[in-house]
């Protein structure tokens, strides 16, 4: 199963290559992804996990900066989303591991969180199931600083953990990133972990006001609908919708994006009760429906953008879907 992750986890990524390199590396830095560039503004959309790995570790090398990773992290902090609130506003430390924990998957499927605890040691570990090459040093490291802020919202802005625990090999670069920290770092064990006493799994939260003030109930609802998908129909829609952002609609690019023949993606689709056609059209809908509400974007545009040879037949399908042309609709939800 293709393990997805929310947009947002880019962070300041797309910013940071632009302020250091200019539009047109940023550009290109996508290009090399085989990623648009306009998915920068939807935060609520989902891309495969790999190909967020590949964007960091591609990004430090297009910026000549080996620490690029963690860089990101600093400068993002802990905006992850509301699912890292949620975990923050828990009354101990080992509360915010447990929920941190249990709704990781509402920011990402597939990846998980893990508390152990060994006499006086505890370990919290953040598992990937992508094993690239260059060994995701850069997304794992931007996840370092998020992690040690969580925990210094119990502990306090001084707390350090007894080390950092990594799972690729140990060089000067990684030397580089100890010394930054002031943390000591091992290499070569099996995932990302942060190790400390486990004492201080009992740790209050610092701002108790803020228990009642980061999330409310619509954002948790917000956050269960956002979901990324956990099945392989949810996968494709996902990732035709990233496509369609740039007009494209085969099945050829969704399949090789998940690593998949064509023909496997379709039996898989099958056993589920469903064709990559039907994902499509209601992906294009979704979309139609967004664009025509959210924007001022001309009707023709909207046709070409979402892969339609001509205007008339987007009107067509979209009068078929919804009983209206999509004008009538744009009139009907139009905002005062």
């Amino acid at each position: 199963m293709t393990a997805m992750t929310s947009v947002r986890g880019m962070g300041p990524l797309p910013a940071l290559v632009e302020e250091r390199e200019g539009t047109r590396t940023l550009q290109r830095l996508f290009d090399e992804i085989d990623l648009p560039l306009s998915i920068i503004s939807e935060a609520n959309h989902r891309l495969p996990l790999a190909d967020l790995i590949d964007l960091f570790e591609y990004a430090a090398r297009r910026t000549g900066d080996p620490l690029f990773g963690l860089t990101v992290g600093t400068t993002m902090g802990g905006k992850f989303g509301k699912w890292v609130d949620y975990a923050r506003s828990a009354p101990t430390l080992g509360g915010h591991l447990e929920r941190a924990s249990r709704t990781l998957r509402y920011h990402q499927s597939g990846t998980r969180l893990a508390l152990t605890v060994r006499g006086d040691v505890a370990k919290y570990a953040y598992h990937i199931p992508v094993r690239p090459a260059h060994g995701a040093r850069q997304h794992l490291e931007h996840t370092i600083p998020a992690l040690l802020s969580s925990f210094r919202h119990y502990c306090g802005e001084s707390w350090k953990p007894l080390r950092i625990e990594v799972g690729y090999g140990g060089d000067a670069r990684l030397s580089a990133v100890e010394e930054a920290l002031g943390i000591p770092i091992t290499a070569n064990r099996g995932a990302l972990a942060i190790v400390f006493p486990a004492a201080d799994l009992a740790r209050a939260l610092l701002d108790r006001s803020s228990c009642h003030s980061l999330v409310t109930l619509h954002d948790l609802r917000a956050m269960i609908r956002q979901r990324p998908p956990s099945d392989v129909a949810g996968i494709v829609a996902d990732i035709a919708g990233t496509r369609l952002l740039e007009g494209l609609t085969d099945i050829e690019g969704v399949a090789g994006r998940m690593g998949l023949a064509v023909r496997t993606l379709q039996r898989r689709l099958h056993e589920q009760g469903c064709t990559y056609r039907d994902i499509l059209a209601q992906t294009r809908l979704d979309r139609a429906r967004h664009l025509l509400a959210e924007t001022e974007q001309p009707v023709t545009d909207i046709a070409l953008c979402l892969g339609y040879e001509e205007p008339a037949h987007f009107t067509r399908a979209f009068r078929r879907a919804t009983d209206m042309a999509p004008r009538t609709y744009r009139r009907m939800t139009v905002r005062v």
